[in-house]
């Protein structure tokens, strides 16, 4: 009982201090895309930029995460790197291109997304509890809780008051972030175009987005 009990509490990670988790975290998906890349470094830059993104960017527990805390920029910093590597793009390419070039929200924002659908969730939760804390989090205690100080910290990002958290979704963010990137449009175009040659196809479909839809 006790190691099933150690074995719930390590998953759900139940230590307090974010430093270590996500530092744990960061170093997990290293580990991934540096798997990924090893064992499929023959294929093409697309096909390797699909798997990293569906093996190692799950991330699991980040919603539980103070999302102003310093260090969740290593781990996106990190998945650059990754990105650039998979695509292979120069390491100086600007980290807005790569949103635009693949397709996919940058992690800070993929990250501020499910904490707010999470934070979401637990305020129109039909557990009373679970309501009652999240509520009083949000709504009363604000920057003198976790909870409220994520759920400021997504608001402030997308624009948003907190009584209509609720807004914000995969489908919001995505316009935003296209909105604030639609500049870098022609310059992700061309590399597009690059990364089309590079894998012998005629055009892209979903990668070829231009700023105008992100997928994830």
């Amino acid at each position: 009982m006790c190691c099933l009990l150690l074995t719930s509490v390590v998953m759900l990670s139940s230590c307090l201090d974010d430093k270590q988790d996500i530092l744990s975290r960061r170093a997990s998906m290293c580990g991934k895309v540096n798997k990924v890349l090893c064992y499929f470094n023959k294929c093409d830059p697309l096909v390797r930029f699909k798997l990293i993104r569906a093996y190692c960017s799950d991330l699991y527990g980040s919603v539980l995460w103070d999302m102003s805390h310093s260090s969740i920029a290593n781990v996106c910093i990190a998945w650059r790197k990754g990105l650039r590597r998979a695509l292979g793009l120069p390491w100086r390419t600007h980290s807005a291109l790569l949103a635009v070039v693949t397709g996919a929200l940058p992690l800070m924002d993929e990250l501020l997304c499910r904490t707010a659908m999470f934070v979401s969730r637990c305020l129109t939760s039909d557990n009373s509890l679970v309501n009652f804390v999240s509520r009083h989090s949000v709504y009363v205690l604000r920057q003198n809780s976790p909870v409220g100080r994520n759920a400021l910290w997504c608001c402030t990002r997308f624009g948003l008051c907190l009584n209509i958290l609720k807004l914000i979704n995969r489908k919001f963010v995505s316009r935003c972030v296209s909105t604030e990137l639609h500049t870098y449009n022609v310059t992700a175009s061309v590399i597009c175009d690059l990364l089309c040659v590079k894998s012998h196809q005629a055009e892209l479909s979903v990668y070829r987005c231009c700023g105008h839809c992100f997928y994830y």
